[in-house]
């Protein structure tokens, strides 16, 4: 389905945001390729957990996914994507793609994240 979605997103004019784990860098590569396109990705490498789980905590809608996980189960699943931002920012600097980490200012990086992805 990737391939079908990378054809779709050349012919249409439309903006698109998808989560990071719906491409491996293989398709990121492709991608990168075509000007129209713009790619970024946001992680929180250097967050400190129990300060992301109040956060979390804080921001969660009623009925959110977070409510079906006790702290420490969140704090695990929090760690889990901390690791893999540390990996993530590793892999953009080499294939050349821009990492934004939330880690210390959320609201400023994503305001940071929507002027690039404006240019």
């Amino acid at each position: 389905y990737r391939e079908a979605l990378i054809a779709q997103m050349k012919r249409n004019h439309e903006d698109y945001l998808i989560k990071e784990d719906e491409f491996d860098f293989e398709h990121i590569q492709k991608l990168k390729e075509k000007p129209q396109i713009k790619i970024c990705f946001i992680g929180y490498k250097d967050v400190e957990i129990e300060t992301k789980l109040q956060a979390t905590r804080t921001a969660a809608l009623k009925g959110d996914w977070t409510f079906m996980h006790s702290d420490d189960e969140l704090k695990e699943i929090l760690l889990k994507y901390k690791k893999k931002s540390v990996d993530l920012e590793k892999t953009c600097e080499e294939i050349g793609v821009k990492y934004f980490d939330t880690s210390n200012d959320y609201n400023g990086v994503l305001n940071e994240v929507i002027e690039y992805l404006s240019k």
